[in-house]
């Protein structure tokens, strides 16, 4: 009995994942990929969306989401082995988040208090340092893209991915 105890026991601590850096930020299910026919309908929809987004904390989450919906989608293609999407999914992603922190500071210049929101970009930002982190080992170094009609074109990925990561530092 003791020993059923202690196995259980024993098992129940060597399965628990450390998660001391981990964030408890969470990003979004991958959606339509680029190919995909509803891709080009999700980009219009994204277009809408941003269109309607009144005020600065709306912009703020708006293109908070957009930078996670990206970085999202390129972590899924650069384990497809996608990588020329992956990288401009990837720039997408980042294009999106230096945008985001802006419309807080508007906000708080307004009389918002922002210090939730400020809170949630942080976490976000330590999150997508924690994913574009696990992606370096994944991921070649350089990787020469060719497209049938065109010359090749030489991916600096780990460069793009370091440049990202200190944008989230």
């Amino acid at each position: 009995m003791k020993i059923r105890l202690f196995l259980v026991l024993l098992f129940l601590i060597l399965s628990q994942k450390n998660s001391f850096a981990s964030s408890s930020y969470v990003l979004p299910y991958p959606g339509h990929m680029p190919g995909n026919k509803l891709y080009i309908l999700d980009q219009a929809v994204d277009t809408v969306h941003n269109l309607f987004s009144f005020g600065n904390i709306s912009q703020f989450k708006y293109r908070l989401s957009l930078s996670d919906r990206y970085l999202v989608e390129a972590k899924t293609l650069f384990e497809y082995k996608q990588y020329k999407l992956a990288m401009n999914a990837l720039l997408k992603s980042d294009e999106n988040f230096v945008k985001a922190y802006p419309f807080l500071k508007k906000a708080q210049k307004q009389g918002v208090n922002i210090s939730e929101k400020e809170k949630l970009f942080q976490e976000a930002s330590a999150k997508h340092r924690e994913t574009l982190l696990e992606l370096i080992p994944k991921v070649p170094r350089e990787f020469f893209w060719e497209d049938e009609n065109s010359k090749p074109l030489k991916l600096k990925i780990h460069e793009k991915i370091k440049n990202s990561i200190k944008l989230h530092s």
